[in-house]
């Protein structure tokens, strides 16, 4: 019996520029859910229209006047996720260019597997005490050393679960 294999597009920071994110979106499908953690700076709806996949989004600490939440905890097959941008959590002030420790404490006390944050426009992929930490940079203004833009896949079948960090404009060899 096999298990429900599901993937995931994760992006953030796009901060307007939307154009490298459709790319990424019609080189991806299929998948089942869109995670964008947040600098989106525009309606989701507008920029997409209606899907035949599941998004998930919250609010940047760009995103003002959209209507979106700071956070979101939903499950990704069986896996609890938590989702927020990065520069708040559980209503304190957070910095997880500098200290990760904040969200990820925050995350466990929530039941979170799984972390999806933004803000810093750094590509991460961390394990911490069972907490699989995903940060996915930016499509549009990475900071990172070699500044390419980034985003991650997420895939599930059953209790396996893995993430890549891919960068859309470098070659491939």
């Amino acid at each position: 019996r096999r298990c429900l294999l599901m993937k995931v597009l994760i992006c953030s920071d796009t901060h307007g520029k939307q154009d490298l994110m459709k790319q990424v979106i019609e080189r991806e499908k299929p998948f089942e859910v869109l995670v964008h953690a947040g600098d989106m700076e525009d309606q989701v709806i507008c920029v997409l229209g209606y899907t035949d996949y599941q998004v998930r989004i919250v609010a940047g600490n760009c995103d003002y006047g959209l209507g979106y939440s700071r956070e979101q905890f939903f499950d990704l097959g069986k896996f609890h996720t938590l989702l927020l941008h990065g520069n708040i959590c559980g209503g304190m002030s957070c910095n997880p260019a500098h200290d990760l420790n904040p969200l990820c404490e925050y995350a466990k006390r929530k039941g979170a597997d799984i972390l999806i944050y933004g803000h810093t426009h750094v590509p991460k992929v961390v394990q911490r005490n069972h907490l699989l930490v995903i940060n996915p940079g930016s499509l549009s203004l990475p900071r990172q050393e070699n500044h390419e833009p980034s985003y991650a896949v997420l895939n599930i079948e059953g209790d396996d679960i893995s993430c890549e960090i891919r960068y859309p404009l470098m070659k491939q060899e």
